[in-house]
């Protein structure tokens, strides 16, 4: 007999998909939810506020490419990495997200918010 947590816990859906803030979701509404890995955020549709995955600029396969946290297609790349960090930059400016900059090992060189910053932090 396999044990499923959402047959003793009928409501974890719901606790996953809501936002770190602990504010719940509604239940009922023009709101569309979509939960995934850890690396994505929540999503609603235009009608509600929207959180997106950060943009990730990053080198595979001799190029720059830009794509989402939690996506593994690139929505861009470019030949040289200021061509790329600056497209990821326009599409985090965009979002409102913050924007990783990964050097050619892999490791995160930068990173840079553009919103949705939890609260201010004097200093």
């Amino acid at each position: 007999m396999s044990w499923r947590i959402s047959d003793h816990y009928p409501l974890w859906a719901e606790f996953i998909a809501q936002p770190a803030t602990g504010t719940p979701l509604p239940r009922s509404g023009p709101h569309v939810y979509s939960t995934g890995s850890v690396a994505s955020a929540w999503t609603t549709d235009k009608e509600g506020p929207a959180m997106s995955a950060a943009i990730e600029t990053y080198w595979e396969d001799s190029e720059w490419h830009n794509r989402r946290q939690g996506e593994d297609e690139p929505f861009s790349s470019g030949r040289t990495k200021d061509e790329a960090v600056a497209t990821g930059r326009e599409e985090a400016i965009a979002d409102q997200v913050e924007h990783i900059i990964k050097n050619q090992d892999g490791r995160i060189g930068e990173r840079n918010s553009y919103g949705n910053d939890p609260r201010n932090i004097p200093g």
